[in-house]
């Protein structure tokens, strides 16, 4: 009996172990920046960058270990760049395999001048004419977004093998919506007022528009698989 006791017990140790080794396989994660120019009339989001020191990934999965953290930090910063369509490339994370109930991303930004810089444009009123516009917000701050699949679910399955892209968007338009055309009108810019004027929106120009918009900067960002 003691015998069989002990088969059984290295067969459990066995079973154990290779439980574990199966759950620590890794899935490839791409983390790519993607500009979403929705609910916003007034202005046109063109480009935006966000520089970081370091990303971090946080889950809660059923298998395995359950509690998975990881973090990628950049010696010399990263710029995570925004584009109206979906990128490939971007930071890289092999994330141990598993069904996660819940990933969340801390992206922790430098204290540098424009951390976060977003360009665009606007039509003046009853002109043909457009306003550059650049939106520049500084400052050590960390964003903490809960990821999602397309359809709202936040449950994610990921699979040693098969490699997934998740975006990390950004909607300026949620910044945007305090502010009036007739602040964009009468904001300060450079260059011919007629013709090609550029607006900077930052903690030393136009400031009464930029503590409107700082209100809602931790809205707006979104994380899909």
């Amino acid at each position: 009996m003691k015998i069989i006791n002990n088969i059984l017990l290295v067969i459990g140790v066995f079973i154990l172990s290779s439980c574990e080794k199966e759950w620590k396989k890794p899935t490839d994660v791409t983390f790519s920046g993607q500009l979403n120019d929705t609910g916003n009339s007034l202005i046109k989001f063109t480009s935006a960058h966000l520089t970081i020191n370091t990303l971090s990934f946080n889950g809660e999965r059923k298998e395995g270990q359950t509690s998975v953290a990881l973090q990628q930090a950049f010696a010399n910063s990263y710029t995570l760049n925004f584009y109206p369509a979906a990128q490939a490339l971007g930071i890289k994370f092999n994330v141990p395999q598993g069904t996660y109930t819940k990933i969340e991303l801390d992206l922790s930004s430098i204290q540098v001048v424009d951390s976060l810089l977003i360009c665009g444009y606007y039509l003046k009123e009853d002109s043909k004419d457009t306003a550059h516009i650049k939106l520049k917000f500084s400052g050590n701050n960390v964003v903490k977004i809960l990821a999602k699949l397309s359809n709202g679910n936040s449950e994610i399955s990921l699979v040693e093998g098969h490699p997934l892209n998740a975006n990390i968007i950004i909607n300026p338009g949620y910044w945007v919506a305090p502010v009036t055309k007739d602040m964009l009108e009468g904001a300060d810019g450079e260059g011919d007022d007629d013709h090609d004027k550029t607006v900077e929106i930052s903690e030393k120009k136009n400031t009464a528009i930029y503590n409107l918009m700082k209100i809602g900067i931790g809205d707006g960002y979104q994380a899909v698989f």
